[in-house]
């Protein structure tokens, strides 16, 4: 007759889950880069707190944060370093799921990114 723990799975500590060498846990990859997002959206005073609002609810502050105002449209891009590409897609989902927004691209820090056609010059 077998041992009666044999018959149990083991028991983790709380808080500490088992770990399966063939189980990927895309929220803690080991490649993890830049991202930009594209965002193409109407031209609406708190749209832009709205996609920001995205990563702040994940306590992070994107590097580069631009607009372009084309009414009646907003071209923003955003730059966020230190995002696995799963979190960056779910972030990007949840920028689509927005009203006013339009579309949503998303690159690859490797991608070379085309800076936005400005008809200003950038403030000093």
């Amino acid at each position: 007759m077998p041992e009666p723990h044999a018959l149990h799975s083991p028991v983790h500590p709380v808080g500490v889950a088992p770990t399966d060498p063939l189980r990927i846990d895309p929220w803690s990859e080991s490649t993890r880069g830049t991202v930009h997002y594209r965002i193409v959206a109407g031209a609406e005073p708190d749209i832009l707190c709205r996609l920001l609002n995205g990563f702040a609810q994940q306590s992070l502050l994107p590097c580069r944060v631009e607009m372009l105002r084309r009414d009646p449209l907003l071209e923003i891009e955003i730059s966020q370093s230190g995002l696995s590409w799963h979190r960056a897609e779910l972030i990007a989902q949840k920028m689509r799921a927005q009203v006013d927004v339009c579309s949503v691209q998303l690159q690859a820090c490797h991608e070379p990114l085309t800076p936005l056609p400005s008809s200003t010059a950038p403030y000093a």
